[in-house]
């Protein structure tokens, strides 16, 4: 009788871990990060940064981790931040650009794979009535790298 219940307590004790691992490389798959290239034709305000026209790649070690953005060239590099998230855009990761007074700024970076819209600049109620207008609104896509 002993030995029973012993083999039933190893059982449910392998049962809960096993449960437990997959629970967490779930989690830690939603929270995963994200690396991908980018080309922007123009000049472009992200947060505090300003990055001129050129190829980039960004790296987030976790949707809620600030990204690196680097020219390949390796001569512009700038942390961005997000300040808001919400959910992603159909179709492939892109970085929506508005225009506002001649100069064109990240507001906000779709990750469809990863179920998020990270925004780095919370748009105020005119802007988003242009955004609904989609004026002035630009899309560049995001490669996403393996």
């Amino acid at each position: 009788m002993k030995t029973n219940i012993l083999q039933h307590t190893k059982v449910i004790l392998f049962l809960v871990v096993f449960a437990t691992v997959i629970l967490v490389t779930g989690a830690s798959a939603q929270t995963s990060g994200f690396v991908g290239t980018f080309t922007l034709p123009h000049e472009v305000l992200w947060g505090a940064a300003v990055l001129p026209p050129g190829s980039y790649t960004i790296h987030m070690s976790s949707i809620h981790a600030p990204g690196f953005v680097r020219s390949t060239d390796g001569k512009t590099q700038a942390i961005v931040f997000t300040v808001a998230s919400g959910d992603p855009e159909k179709g492939n990761p892109s970085l929506t650009i508005m225009t506002h007074g001649g100069k064109r700024q990240v507001v906000s970076m779709s990750l469809p794979a990863t179920g998020v819209s990270l925004v780095y600049s919370p748009l105020t109620k005119s802007e988003r009535e242009i955004l609904a207008k989609g004026k002035q609104i630009e899309g560049v896509p995001l490669t996403a790298q393996k």
